[in-house]
């Protein structure tokens, strides 16, 4: 245990940020006894590493019903430790101590060499742990960490290094499954996070560091860091037919592009609403997009930094507010909360009057102005553009929306040629 005191009393320790422990995740099921034994049954820890370490010490914390193997808990791998092979069998020259402690779960696990010789290599894995699970381990998404990680350079020289978080998932977990994570996200565990359909909840607000790119996957519910993370890379993507209407809200900056034309509200009057084409758009802000050219909203961001909360828009000047959301919701107008609201959503490519319940996806967003005495009818358009797109419809679902031929919108229908509803009607 002379490393173990050295790691813990003696260096003068410093954060190395850029060298990462990390488990990489993995699929199990429950009720894993020492009789289901099998050498595919473990999970593997990396290290990424700037310079030559001699020695490992660090804290692993299992979820709720996850324990180790009691004889035999860790495999050094010899693609990584110096060693000899002997019948097939690898002996590696570093000592193993993996103490169970006393929260349930957790265990430290000090890796050391008598004479200080470097465990080699840069990346990949680097340990194998043997693991059981308790039968009443629930489908799922477990988080899996390593904390209060340090890495010896020699006797005099070491370094605490971030605390890091994966995931382990157990049997086929529902649809609504969630999982929360802390302290650092590496990339390999983002990349991973990306294919995980069935996670429709994730709570990011303990995470305070991330690497790779981060997905913000379209109807998953995300809560943001709670500190100031920068993020290298954030997507987020979304199914939507080309030239459609729709509301978007994002905790990170977006700007237009030739795929994507950003809009703010400009104008509302008793029959129409207008919208004005801007170039940023600022973090957390809810706005109107259309797509040009493209089935598919795709927005990327480099070296951001997540708003905690959507930042909601009021239009002074209109009486109108237009509020988002990162996570699913229910627009209720018999709630509370808006029984002095109308409420307004854009779905399918049409404004709706919020009759009734519906629910609203994550990183979408809806408009609330003053009650009146009735529901109004709406066309929407670009200013200085006379196009218009489908109706915002009343509670029977019916409207009545007029144009002459040269695409100008009529309040109501004039003597002559009109397009109503999209059918040419002649009105004597």
């Amino acid at each position: 245990m002379i490393v173990f005191l050295l790691l813990n009393l003696t260096f003068p320790t410093r954060s190395k940020a850029e060298d990462i422990l990390q488990i990489t995740p993995f699929s199990t099921s429950s009720g894993i006894t020492e009789n289901d034994w099998d050498e595919n049954l473990t999970f593997m820890v990396q290290m990424n590493n700037t310079m030559a370490y001699t020695a490992i010490q660090f804290d692993l914390w299992l979820p709720d019903g996850m324990t180790l193997i009691d004889d035999e808990a860790l495999e050094l791998l010899p693609e990584r430790f110096p060693g000899i092979v002997k019948k097939g069998v690898f002996f590696p020259e570093h000592n193993v101590s993996v103490t169970s402690l006393q929260d349930k779960g957790h265990y430290r696990v000090v890796i050391y060499h008598d004479t200080f010789a470097p465990i080699e290599g840069n990346s990949g894995n680097l340990m194998q742990f043997y693991y059981l699970t308790s039968s009443e381990m629930h489908p799922g998404y477990y988080p899996i960490k390593i904390t209060d990680a340090k890495l010896a350079v020699d006797a005099h020289t070491g370094y605490n290094i971030a605390s890091s978080t994966s995931y382990v998932k157990i049997d086929e977990p529902g649809e609504n499954a969630s999982l929360a994570m802390e302290g650092y996200i590496p990339s390999f565990v983002n990349e991973s996070l990306a294919s995980e359909t069935q996670l429709r909840k994730l709570d990011f607000q303990h995470v305070t560091g991330m690497g790779g790119t981060f997905t913000l996957l379209d109807g998953r519910d995300f809560n943001a860091p709670s500190e100031e993370v920068i993020i290298p890379s954030v997507i987020y993507e979304r199914d939507c037919p080309s030239n459609m209407w729709g509301t978007i809200c994002l905790p990170f900056a977006v700007r237009s592009n030739a795929n994507i034309q950003y809009y703010k509200l400009e104008e509302v009057s008793e029959d129409r609403m207008l919208f004005e084409p801007i170039i940023e758009v600022e973090t957390g802000n809810p706005v109107v997009f259309k797509l040009i050219g493209t089935d598919k909203v795709s927005v990327s961001a480099d070296n951001v930094t997540f708003c905690k909360e959507p930042r909601n828009t009021f239009f002074e000047n209109i009486g109108w507010n237009m509020r988002g959301s990162f996570t699913t919701i229910t627009l209720n107008p018999n709630d509370e909360e808006n029984q002095s609201k109308d409420l307004y959503y854009i779905s399918n490519d049409k404004f709706w009057y919020n009759n009734a319940s519906v629910p609203l996806y994550a990183f979408r967003g809806w408009f609330e102005t003053a009650k009146s005495t009735s529901s109004r009818l709406f066309t929407i358009g670009e200013v200085g553009d006379t196009t218009y797109i489908n109706v915002l419809e009343h509670d029977n679902g019916t409207a009545e929306l007029c144009f002459d031929l040269n695409g100008r919108y009529l309040s109501k229908p004039q003597k002559g040629l009109n397009i109503i509803n999209q059918r040419k009607v002649i009105i004597q």
